[in-house]
Formats: structure tokens, C-alpha cells, sequence
């Protein structure tokens, strides 16, 4: 096989090979992802990291036929064979791997080192097995001279496939990994209508009633599947949600937002000693966090604006004390109260915008609350839904028909 064959051929076994995990990653999503917009994202972020992926094999190889090329002397052992072709596969991985690193956001180590590791084992591995495999098809023998047979060349292909394969799985994996952290819609709505949307698109929470301590004065915290699914759950093509009365604090739901001033819709119904929580989230800049930047809670006699601030000035000596204890510094408070009948075990429509600072939220059509929020204008990340109350038993409350969209400017 001529040495322009050999790299054409390995050039189509490669991708070949390093295709395999992502279409299965595709499929594996396809299967729980019903959201036809968050499918499409996920997909083109697989696409793309597969497609980068591919570089570090093409260039190897190139970099492996021009040391043959220089330097026959070398590569004369399988050994020094795979050696060569593994250099060649550290060094054109390596600008890729540096520049992945460098764009990760900050602060996430398991990422750097996930996205780094997808470009370097998938270059060293490919670029190997290539090297190996074009040395045992060209003819040049086996570590002892030896002339290979075709049946060993069809076996060295047979055992190189595989490996390609498996060299792949890194970047599948951080391609995945992707597909998580991919941009989010603008704009997007449910209806509560597809269990397996709502499993991949909410992230539940919630505090359980064990493992209080002075560490956790709420209770042992979970998140996942580890939430009790009792908290919430989709019944009659609407979200219930439950808070119960020997937990500390109610339970959470979240769901990924993008953009910074944005129209939350929404249909509600709480019960007459219920309430329900709404929240928007992002980098907080008061509390140092991604945290809470705004929210409400509405009770059957009226609806209240809260925030977050300081509880000592971030220079004072308490803020420098609570920041070395790992205790946040931080106060919750009431901001403004508007006294309103919202009727109980009825469904009501809920609008809320928040441009810049200012929030603004309509209750069926009438403007119900304004406030000037302390840090409500940065780039948003999620929101948050919660059920509430006080009650001696389990209490209800319900949401159905959100929808999010930016704001238009100027509006």
C-alpha cells in the first residue's frame, strides 16, 4: 500500500471511528430530550466538538508521514513506530487542548481538565494506532523483520479500530459535557404536558428533614435525583408542587435562562394558607454568588417583592470573620408589599418583566407591583419556582403555561 493510500485511508478509518461515541451520545439525548430546541443545541454542540476532535488525527498524520519521510531510521521497530506516531499526536493536539483550556469558564477545574484530555488522548491515541497500522500494512514487518500477511494486516485493522474508538470516548464525553453547558434559548415555554422534557429541563432541590446541625440548620440538602419526588410532580398537564410540614424550608425548582432583561408568563394556583415562590437568578454581584437577583411571593392576600443585601459592609471586620468561617454575608429581606384578594384554589395569570433594575409584575391583566431591585440588571442564568405556606399538612400549589422571552428594547 502506497504511503498517499495508507494516510487516505486511516484518514476516513479515523473519523470513522471517533463518530461512533458521539452519534451514540446524540441518541442517548434524543431519547430523553423531547424538546425539539434543546435537542438542536445539543446536537450542534456534539457536532462541533466532534469536528475539532477530528483535527488533532488529520494533523498527526501528516505530522507522522513527514517524520517517516525525515528520518526513516527511526521508525524502524513497531515500538519506535508508535512512539513517533505519538508525539506527532501530543504535538497537534496540543495548540487545541491549550486553546480549549484557556476559553473554559474559570473556576471550573473538572471542565478544564475534561476538555483538555479530549483533544490530548484522542491526538496521542489516533496518531499511535495510525502510525502502528500504516508500519504493518505498508509491509515493513513486525518488531523482529518479519513480513506481515494479509491476515495480519486485516487483524492489526481489526484491533486499531477499536482502540480509535475507545481514544474517541474523552471527547464524547466533554462533548456531553457541552451539550449541558450550551448556550440557552432565548426564548422558551412549557406546557407540563412531556414528563421526560420536564425531567431534563428542571432541576429540582430541596432541604430534607435530616441532617440538621449548626452547619445545616435547614437540613441535609439535595438536588437531582435525590430530590423527593413527592416535591414535585406533573399531574393533570399542570406542575404541582409540595412543601410539607416537617421540613424547614420549602423545596425548589430551576430552569436555565438567557439574556438580560426578560418576560417571565405564567398560570398559577395556590391554596387558601399556600403561597408560591418566583425567582430569577444570575451573578449576583452583592452577595459574590450565583444567586438570586430578584423574586416574589404571592399569598392569597397580596404579593411581595424580596432581595438580598449585606448583612455587615464587605470591608467591616464581621464581613472579613463571617467570609473566613465560609458563612455567607448575606441578609434577606422583605422590599416592598402590595395588599391584594387573590382568590384560592383558582388559576391566575402571572406577567413578570424585569429590565434593567426595574421589576415590573402584572396580575390577570392589572399591574399589581413595581420595585427597584439592588442588583436585578445582570445577565440572568435561571428561574425558580417554589410552593410555600404554613399548614399542619402538606400544602399544594400549582403552575402551568410558563413562557420566557427578552424583552424588545426600548419597550
Amino acid at each position: 500500500m502506497s504511503r498517499v493510500k495508507t494516510i487516505a485511508f486511516f484518514s476516513l478509518i479515523g473519523p470513522a471511528a471517533a463518530a461512533v461515541p458521539y452519534l451514540v451520545t446524540i441518541l442517548i439525548l434524543a431519547a430523553f430530550h423531547r424538546d425539539a430546541t434543546g435537542l438542536g443545541i445539543a446536537g450542534a454542540a456534539l457536532f462541533l466538538a466532534y469536528v475539532y476532535g477530528l483535527i488533532p488525527s488529520v494533523v498527526s498524520g501528516l505530522l507522522f508521514s513527514l517524520a517517516v519521510a525525515r528520518r526513516p531510521h527511526v521508525v524502524n521497530r513497531i515500538a519506535s513506530v508508535a512512539r513517533v506516531g505519538a508525539v506527532a499526536g501530543f504535538l497537534s493536539s496540543l495548540p487545541l487542548a491549550a486553546w480549549a483550556f484557556l476559553i473554559t469558564e474559570k473556576g471550573r477545574a473538572y471542565d478544564h481538565a475534561l476538555i483538555a484530555l479530549a483533544f490530548l488522548v484522542p491526538g496521542i491515541f489516533s496518531g499511535a494506532v495510525c502510525a502502528v497500522l500504516w508500519r504493518r500494512c505498508e509491509g515493513g514487518g513486525d518488531h523482529n523483520g518479519k513480513a506481515t500477511s494479509p491476515a495480519n494486516r486485516s487483524a492489526t485493522v481489526l484491533l486499531g479500530f477499536p482502540a480509535m474508538l475507545i481514544s474517541s470516548l474523552p471527547g464524547a464525553l466533554s462533548s456531553a459535557d457541552a451539550a449541558d453547558n450550551a448556550p440557552v434559548p432565548a426564548s422558551w415555554s412549557d406546557d407540563f404536558s412531556e414528563p421526560a422534557a420536564f425531567a431534563v429541563n428542571w432541576r429540582p432541590y430541596g432541604f430534607l428533614a435530616t441532617g440538621i446541625d449548626a452547619r445545616h440548620p435547614l437540613g441535609k440538602t439535595v438536588s437531582g435525583d435525590e430530590a423527593r419526588p413527592e416535591w414535585w410532580q406533573l399531574v393533570d398537564g399542570a406542575l404541582r408542587g409540595q412543601c410539607f410540614p416537617d421540613e424547614k424550608h420549602p423545596p425548589g425548582l430551576r430552569r436555565a435562562i438567557s439574556g438580560t432583561d426578560i418576560r417571565l408568563h405564567c398560570r398559577f394556583k395556590i391554596a387558601a394558607e399556600g403561597q408560591i415562590g418566583i425567582s430569577v437568578g444570575g451573578p449576583n454581584p452583592i452577595v459574590e454568588k450565583d444567586f438570586n437577583v430578584a423574586g416574589l411571593h404571592i399569598r392569597p392576600e397580596g404579593i411581595t417583592a424580596w432581595d438580598n443585601d449585606v448583612l455587615h459592609p464587605k470591608v467591616s471586620p464581621e464581613a472579613k470573620e463571617l467570609k473566613a468561617k465560609g458563612t455567607w454575608n448575606r441578609k434577606f429581606f422583605y422590599a416592598k408589599t402590595e395588599k391584594l384578594s387573590i382568590a384560592p384554589d383558582v388559576w391566575h395569570s402571572l406577567v413578570l418583566e424585569l429590565r434593567g433594575k426595574e421589576l415590573t409584575v402584572m396580575l390577570n391583566g392589572k399591574l399589581a407591583l413595581t420595585y427597584t431591585t439592588l442588583c436585578g440588571d445582570v445577565p440572568k442564568n435561571d428561574i425558580g419556582l417554589q410552593p410555600g405556606g404554613k399548614s399542619r399538612k402538606p400544602l399544594a400549589s400549582w403552575f402551568d403555561d410558563i413562557r420566557v422571552e427578552p424583552l424588545p428594547a426600548g419597550q
